[in-house]
């Protein structure tokens, strides 16, 4: 607590990383999008432990509505600072249609994480297959004609729920501006805004998903008090300065010099990672890399935007695509020219004898056709048996809702559509170049500074985009083979995409247009090139999208990754300088953002022929939740609640399995013939007895049922004594062998004997019905529960 400047006392502001909570009082739904065909028709969202979360999104949108409502009442009649704080927190949304299309959008400085369950809870429901199926239930339901009120014909539907009371945590990172008001105005909004939301998800006007949002070591009261009592009002957020373009005397790159420095970088994704690279219908599909443009400005925040620009613009900084990894090391597209029979579609054992062809030398034989291998990664070496590794990177698809912002319900014209991402658990691998002028200012080991967590990709505010990035050591450059000479022929393939310009000046895929590039940058004098044939090349457009802007980016065309250009020198000389430099920053422009990279060389290609080898693909180590320390109470009632759903569904089976027994444990048979000479009612009441005392956890009504009629001894009522009896020496233990004899084992805990007695009876109970017909019952016993013994037992 700091005094403000009127003597009251104000709470204490969030920091740059804090923790929302989220406590949900009802069952709630957020739909993946999709469902199981003749099951369910719409299966909640899990994460990669297969538990139902809340995506960052989902959280996102909530929270800004409260926020608004919050800053709108403190406002007043017209749009006040706390509007405008709204918007700093929030950021600008994307208007195609309104006042905002077509100008630049203020990023938001708030990032809200998926909210998961508390990571203690989470290891120990993860772990356990049978608690991880009782955090959701399917529940019913049908469409309601509004004309007439009745059910509709054919409209039965099946919903996937995630269970209330499962307490979810989502990490939180605030990045404000340099103001003295904006993390005053920026708690108070957040605190306040989460206080007013208390639903979510689907189904949220029908009773499901009430929730209420509590932000650690905050109280919205104590707030709320605060600006009550105290009249305080932020001024208006200062809009940031506009960037002035680097100069030398700013530290500056001027030149890239003689040396280079190589850093490595591995990338472990820990959520799924979205890259959009085409539209199609409804489905935007994401490239299964992370491209070197997504990564400059993650490198931005942390060596400084101007720097970066200036190196960028001074050709003295580049940054490779972050591929994935196989088997310890950075993977590449594989080369247009290996051909094979058949190929594995996904990651998994080669077939036995299957061969791959390299046609640059050997095409396969007459009768045996193989089609070009394209879209998987391998290694630019042979594996140690001289085999070649082929993998593709699955991607992972999911679904979402269009929201209108007017009605708050997908009924947009984008209605529900699908992107692809990179899944949580890859890990990929890139590298960093920087001048020997540049790596000096940056002072002693600064790549130790790329540690840590980053978001990247698209949607990365929300549940996409975070990773963990490693650097590692500084490596020298790979041995490079000697420049060709006049006569030689050289394989020339490409790593990643070759931008290069026509005569014209457009981007151009012609793979002349490359060899005269190629021959500009590698003259030594007189150098003539010729394209022999044997060279495979694919056309590539890449689209992207400017995000701050709103608009689209110009098109990248050139020749695709995996492209081979077999090339013969006619005459002239390479610069060997010239020949290092090809092999160590790429060929064409943008090479900066990763593009151009290519291999001589390779010794993948000197073979003719290769056999498919098996090898996994590495990913990324699984993080551990640590599971130590006690568990709040919270967390404490929710796990009850999982193992009591679990050990009944248990049960539940075991039932089945007695009913099927030849010769059942005698404590079943007693029972169930006990209750075939109960009346239905009768029962039914006592399941109710049983069911009260197993949901409000008091068996005291349970025991005083037990006692009262065990004590009967009129013969009159000998079949609900039996009842009370078998019952009794059922909660005594005697279903804990009942059990056993289905290899259903029970805890020695008397509420977990309550739960599996009233689960049983329950099923007998049911039994007991389906086979009776109606009209049957007995009356004129007595029923367990009424206020006085029968008129006989006195």
């Amino acid at each position: 607590m700091t005094p403000a400047p009127d003597g009251h006392q104000q709470p204490g502001v969030l920091g740059s990383t804090v923790t929302l909570s989220v406590r949900p009082i009802t069952d709630w739904h957020v739909g993946a999008g999709t469902g199981l065909p003749a099951a369910v028709d719409a299966l909640v969202r899990r994460d990669r432990d297969g538990l139902p979360y809340l995506p960052g999104t989902t959280v996102t949108g909530v929270l800004r509505d409260g926020c608004r409502t919050v800053a709108r009442a403190l406002d007043g009649a017209a749009p006040g600072p706390w509007t405008q704080w709204h918007r700093v927190i929030f950021g600008d949304a994307p208007d195609r249609d309104g006042p905002s299309a077509g100008r630049r959008l203020r990023p938001a400085a708030l990032a809200i994480g998926p909210a998961r369950l508390d990571p203690p809870l989470r290891s120990l429901v993860a772990a356990d297959l049978a608690l991880t199926q009782a955090t959701t239930f399917v529940k019913p339901g049908v469409r309601i004609d509004p004309q007439t009120g009745r059910a509709l014909d054919d409209m039965l539907r099946f919903v996937e729920m995630a269970r209330a009371g499962l307490p979810l945590q989502a990490e939180v990172t605030l990045a404000l501006p340099e103001d003295g008001d904006a993390a005053t105005a920026a708690t108070a909004l957040l605190v306040l805004g989460a206080a007013w939301c208390d639903r979510l998800g689907g189904d949220r006007r029908r009773g499901a998903g009430q929730v209420t949002l509590t932000w650690a070591g905050h109280r919205a009261p104590a707030w709320a008090r605060w600006l009550r009592e105290s009249g305080w009002t932020p001024s208006s957020p200062k809009l940031p300065a506009q960037r002035q373009a680097a100069t030398p005397g700013r530290g500056s790159a001027t030149s890239s010099g003689g040396g280079w420095v190589r850093i490595p970088l591995t990338i472990s994704t820990e959520q799924a990672v979205r890259v959009p690279r085409q539209t199609t219908g409804n489905l935007i599909r994401g490239h299964d890399h992370l491209p070197g443009s997504l990564l400059l400005p993650w490198l931005s925040q942390h060596l400084g935007a101007d720097r970066v620009r200036a190196a960028v613009a001074a050709d003295a900084l580049t940054v490779r695509h972050a591929h994935p990894e196989i088997a310890g090391e950075r993977s590449v597209p594989v080369p247009f020219v290996l051909a094979a029979g058949k190929y594995p579609d996904q990651q998994q054992p080669a077939g036995a004898g299957l061969t791959v062809y390299n046609t640059l030398r050997q095409h396969p034989p007459v009768g045996k056709p193989a089609k070009q291998v394209r879209g998987l990664w391998t290694l630019p070496a042979p594996t140690g048996d001289g085999g070649v590794a082929l993998a593709r990177m699955p991607m992972e698809e999911l679904s979402h809702n269009a929201v209108n912002r007017a009605t708050q319900r997908p009924d947009s014209e984008a209605g529900l559509y699908t992107v692809e991402a990179i899944p949580a658990g890859r890990r990929l691998r890139t590298e960093v170049l920087v001048s020997a002028e540049i790596a000096a200012q940056l002072g002693e080991r600064w790549w130790t500074a790329l540690d840590g967590t980053a978001r990247l990709g698209s949607r990365r505010r929300g549940e996409y985009g975070l990773a963990s990035v490693r650097a590692g050591e500084p490596r020298s450059d790979p041995v490079a083979p000697d420049p060709p000479r006049v006569g030689e022929v050289f394989a020339l393939w490409a790593v990643t995409d070759l931008v290069v310009r026509s005569p014209r000046l457009r981007l151009s895929a012609d793979p002349l247009d490359v060899v005269a590039a190629l021959r500009d940058q590698l003259d030594g004098g007189g150098l003539t090139l010729a394209l022999e044939p044997g060279s495979v090349t694919r056309t590539q457009r890449r689209d992207s999208w400017q995000s701050a802007w709103q608009l689209p980016r110009d098109s990248v065309v050139g020749l695709a990754a995996g492209s081979l250009l077999a090339l013969r020198v006619v005459g002239g000389a390479v610069d060997p300088a010239a020949w290092r430099d090809l092999l160590r920053r790429g060929l064409g422009e943008r090479r900066a953002e990763g593009f151009g990279e290519v291999l001589a060389g390779a010794p993948l290609l000197a073979a003719s022929t290769l056999p498919l080898v098996p090898l996994p693909t590495a990913t990324a180590e699984t993080r551990q939740e640590a599971a130590d320390g006690e568990l709040s109470g919270a967390q404490r009632a929710a796990l009850d609640v999982l193992t009591r759903v679990a050990r009944d569904a248990a049960v539940r089976d075991a039932a089945r399995a007695l009913r099927e027994l030849d010769e059942p444990p005698v404590a079943y048979t007693r029972l169930r013939s006990a209750l075939d000479r109960l009346s239905p009612s009768q029962r039914g009441t006592w399941r109710t007895v049983l069911a009260d005392a197993m949901q409000r956890r008091n068996r005291q009504r349970a025991d005083q049922e037990l006692d009262r009629w065990q004590r009967y001894r009129d013969k009159r009522r000998t079949d609900q004594r039996e009842v009370a009896q078998a019952i009794a020496a059922l909660l005594g233990g005697g279903i804990t062998t009942v059990l056993a004899s289905v290899g259903t084992p029970l805890s020695d805990d008397g509420w977990a004997r309550l739960d599996a007695t009233a689960v049983l009876l329950d099923d007998l109970v049911d039994a007991a019905r389906r086979q009776s017909e109606p009209g049957q019952a007995e009356p004129g016993q007595a029923e367990p529960g009424q206020s006085e013994p029968p008129e006989a037992a006195r």
